[in-house]
């Protein structure tokens, strides 16, 4: 999905004859989720390549809280993950290839970890998520064939709770964007190893597309396009 191509939306539509919801969208690839069928596809609207990921019948389409992939869906190297709630929230995990999803129990005490609607954004090997009730940022990495989860505690996602706080990466940095009801955004970028944000003013020749379920940078010529 290009932002700047006006003939996007119609080809979008015609992705599939039931209804279905965009949950993700990266480097021109779409996943859906088709309530009618209970199933997730991915797709490339203008190269109108697309694919089925393989049925979960343990996990009903409203109880995935979000879904992102590694790199092109088609790629032997990429990765697939779904952060599920059921009693407790559960990381799925699809490699290319897989016949079905591999399930992950995350050890989340007390419910301390509340995955918000922002999608997992992938940088330097794991995924990033954000909690929407405290600000802690999650990560899932694929460690030895098998899932790891960690909790970054500090440092907090200042009002992480309000309208919208979604990832993204820009120029090798991982960036929050953060909207406030009727106020201006900001964003900020983190050093995972000192763990510490830093307000970012100038995103140089980026621009960011910042909706509720997700957040996507791109590069730009345009001068109006810009920051």
């Amino acid at each position: 999905m290009d932002p700047s191509r006006e003939d996007s939306h119609s080809m979008i539509l015609d992705l599939s004859l039931d209804p279905f919801i965009i949950d993700f969208t990266k480097d021109g690839w779409l996943v859906l989720s088709i309530a009618k069928t209970q199933s997730i596809q991915f797709c490339n609207p203008l190269t109108r390549v697309k694919g089925d990921y393989p049925p979960n019948e343990e996990v009903r389409l409203y109880n995935v809280g979000s879904i992102g992939f590694s790199t092109n869906p088609t790629s032997p190297d990429c990765v697939t993950v779904k952060f599920v709630y059921e009693d407790d929230l559960v990381i799925y995990y699809h490699r290319y290839g897989d016949k079905r999803w591999t399930r992950f129990d995350v050890d989340n005490y007390d419910n301390e970890f509340s995955v918000g609607t922002g999608s997992p954004v992938y940088f330097n090997g794991a995924f990033y998520v954000l909690d929407r009730n405290l600000g802690h940022l999650g990560a899932f990495e694929l460690v030895d064939g098998g899932g790891s989860w960690n909790i970054y505690h500090t440092p907090v996602i200042p009002f992480a709770h309000f309208h919208s706080t979604q990832l993204s990466v820009v120029e090798n940095s991982l960036l929050y964007s953060l909207a406030i009801w009727d106020r201006e955004s900001k964003c900020s970028s983190l050093t995972i190893l000192k763990k510490h944000w830093v307000d970012v003013q100038n995103l140089g020749n980026y621009s960011l597309v910042i909706h509720r379920s997700s957040s996507i940078s791109i590069p730009t010529s345009d001068d109006g396009m810009r920051n």
